[in-house]
């Protein structure tokens, strides 16, 4: 994919679950993701689980007929296998790229946030299972990068045992994964993701907004998510333009 216009790229990955809660138009939510994109955000986060998605995409057209140029890459989360299907089905990952690609209007998604979902109760079983699919999964990426479908295929592991297992595998790209000054429970992944020349992306690290609602220092905060060399960037939620220019100045 090209460089994409304007600012430098910001280590911020904006989040888009909580979109519809603001009140806010389309139309509205289109001013603010030009703006955010004028101040270096190049990569959006969502989901087809979240309850935003149908807002998002009229977001999206908004922004495609508004302003063509201000081109987002797109982060999602995807399970595969999803919790009632206990096998990985590359069938089944080339499906829900492609629909992610049509619903986006995008030809290439850049980050897939891969869950391995089926049996998060049973660690041990689920690590065993994903290492005996690892390398159908890792022909499946390819070929989905082959064709320019997808960049990247980090994994969002549910746990740090699971951590552990992924980063060391081909099929894995980097990871997706919480940290924030009450969980840095994948320190060790993220670190061992950085001496393979992997990249992380942080999930969460105002905490789901518990630790704002106790007065902490969200530029602070953001800090510390990202201050690891393997981390090249956070998702975040934000609504305020202001905020996001403090916080993309923060961490600059």
């Amino acid at each position: 994919m090209p460089d994409l216009p304007g600012a430098p790229p910001a280590r911020i990955v904006l989040g888009t679950m909580r979109l519809h809660e603001s009140g806010r138009s389309a139309e509205e939510w289109a001013d603010f993701f030009l703006a955010a994109h004028d101040l270096g955000v190049t990569t959006l986060h969502s989901s087809t689980e979240y309850e935003s998605f149908l807002l998002f995409r009229a977001i999206l057209e908004r922004l495609a007929a508004r302003a063509p140029q201000a081109r987002f890459r797109h982060m999602v989360k995807l399970g595969a296998p999803h919790f009632d299907e206990d096998a990985f089905d590359a069938d089944r990952l080339h499906a829900r790229v492609e629909d992610y690609r049509t619903r986006l209007g995008a030809d290439c998604i850049a980050d897939v946030q891969w869950m391995w979902r089926h049996g998060v109760q049973d660690d041990a079983s689920r690590i065993e299972r994903f290492l005996a699919a690892a390398p159908d999964i890792a022909r499946a990426a390819q070929t989905l990068k082959d064709k320019g479908w997808i960049e990247r295929l980090l994994c969002f592991p549910y746990t740090p045992a699971f951590a552990a297992a992924a980063v060391d595998c081909r099929a894995i790209d980097g990871l997706a994964v919480y940290r924030n000054t009450e969980e840095t429970g994948y320190d060790a992944a993220i670190d061992r993701a950085g001496a393979l020349g992997k990249a992380c992306v942080v999930i969460r690290p105002f905490f789901g907004g518990k630790l704002l609602e106790h007065g902490a220092d969200a530029v602070a905060l953001l800090r510390f998510a990202l201050d690891k060399p393997a981390i090249e960037s956070a998702v975040v939620s934000c609504s305020k333009l202001d905020r996001l220019e403090a916080l993309i100045g923060g961490v600059a």
